[in-house]
């Protein structure tokens, strides 16, 4: 875990295990992906969380400020799934 403090905020950065710590990630995902951004619909994910095949093989990231979680990334590891551009682009 990392801490830095900019101005009167302070952000924490963390890698997060995917059996552990994921709730946020998936809530702040849908909320980006679904709320602001209607890139997803939320008929296809019940319970206001965003998460696909592609997590459990990723490592996780997220950044937090005082109020709560702020931003996520994601490694995905090379597998036989590949890769989400590759499911949509070919």
């Amino acid at each position: 875990m990392h801490t830095e403090t900019v101005g009167m905020t302070t952000f924490t950065y963390k890698m997060c295990s995917y059996k552990d710590g994921m709730e946020e990630i998936f809530r702040l995902r849908y909320q980006v992906y679904c709320d602001e951004c209607g890139f997803i619909r939320p008929d296809d994910h019940p319970g206001g969380r965003e998460e696909d095949k592609y997590d459990p093989q990723s490592l996780h990231f997220v950044a937090r400020d005082d109020e709560g979680p702020i931003g996520t990334m994601r490694l995905i590891f090379d597998s036989e799934l590949g890769f989400p551009l590759e499911e949509h682009y070919g």
